[in-house]
């Protein structure tokens, strides 16, 4: 079942291989970085993101869904990972309001434009 392995992951704090790299990273200015806060923790997928790629000097842009624990501190984790990429303030979608958040994803996309 998906939630016991992520909470496998969690606990042995794993860094799961990323399937496809990113070849031409240097050619964006603002990373989207989408993703499921699993009981106040990003994918520990996402720190191998961090870790393989410098985002030094680009702007990342975090949105998630969760049941209630919006950002967490995943904004400070990936602040620490990446200490040199500004963030905007990202996106928090909770999973009751995800089929009506529409409007607030398109408002949130326009702001840090």
């Amino acid at each position: 079942m998906v939630v016991d392995d992520v909470k496998k992951e969690q606990q042995e704090k794993a860094r799961p291989k990323i399937k496809n790299k990113i070849e031409n990273i240097d050619e964006y200015e603002t990373i989207y970085v989408g993703y499921p806060n699993w009981w106040g923790e990003m994918p520990m997928i996402l720190y191998t993101f961090f870790e393989d790629y410098d985002l030094s000097n680009k702007t990342i842009a975090l949105f998630c869904t969760s049941g209630e624990s919006g950002l967490s501190d995943t904004e400070k984790t990936i602040q620490v990972l990446e200490p040199s990429a500004p963030m905007v303030k990202g996106l928090y979608v909770s999973k009751l309001a995800s089929k009506e958040a529409t409007s607030d994803v398109k408002e949130w996309v326009n702001e840090i434009k």
